[in-house]
């Protein structure tokens, strides 16, 4: 019975990772608030989810914020680069739907919808960059470049992404309270997702080290 008190126990640690899981959530919704951070935020929730929520290693706050700094001048650059083609497309959107309330033929319809559409492959480009820009060094030019590369390369994958975008934009307007939660779940399917590609393009000494590490972590934690 006194085991069941103790601060190492299963079902403390399992309160801990929900715990987890809620603050670093609502560190990715602060970390967004200034628009232009965004990349910074998802690169940030992404690292702090491989390496302490899913690998137990670090403390939340640290690995967020320590992630969340660096190369934050450039992940703010790429993000203005995503958000101005983001919104010139949200914009034709708003002019077609104009065009068809007033009485646009289907094709109109169609254009509606593909760019709709356009706008969630944007997203799902961004996402995988900062991702990537989690696990690699890159300037902002070969990160970008190999973001587009590694979605198209890796497509189903992506479609995934973009399908889970879509379900979490609508998932957030109906019930705002999972903000408090989802964001974590999201880049955990991200992490499941891309990490096996991420390990098919490292070093092989840097791939096994991280296998022992989180090897060790797992030891630790049992």
């Amino acid at each position: 019975m006194a085991g069941v008190f103790q601060y190492d126990n299963k079902v403390f640690r399992g309160l801990g990772k929900v715990t987890d899981c809620f603050i670093v959530s609502m560190f990715w919704v602060l970390g967004c608030i200034p628009v232009v951070t965004f990349g910074a935020s998802c690169q940030a929730l992404y690292h702090t989810v491989h390496k302490q929520i899913k690998g137990g290693r670090g403390y939340v706050w640290q690995e967020f914020f320590d992630s969340y700094k660096d190369e934050l001048k450039s992940n703010i650059g790429i993000t203005v680069i995503f958000e101005v083609i983001l919104g010139i497309l949200a914009y034709e959107r708003m002019l077609l739907r104009v065009m068809i309330d007033n009485g646009g033929d289907k094709t109109l319809t169609v254009m509606y919808m593909l760019t709709a559409f356009l706008q969630l492959l944007l997203v799902t480009w961004a996402i995988i960059t900062f991702c990537y820009r989690a696990r690699f060094a890159m300037d902002w030019k070969n990160s970008m470049k190999n973001g587009v590369l590694l979605m198209l390369g890796y497509l189903p994958r992506a479609l995934v992404i973009t399908v889970s975008i879509f379900v979490f934009s609508v998932l957030i307007r109906l019930l705002p309270f999972l903000i408090c939660f989802l964001p974590v779940i999201w880049f955990l399917l991200y992490e499941f997702l891309l990490e096996k590609v991420f390990r098919s393009i490292m070093r092989p000494e840097d791939a096994q080290l991280e296998e022992e590490q989180e090897m060790e972590s797992k030891r630790d934690n049992v």
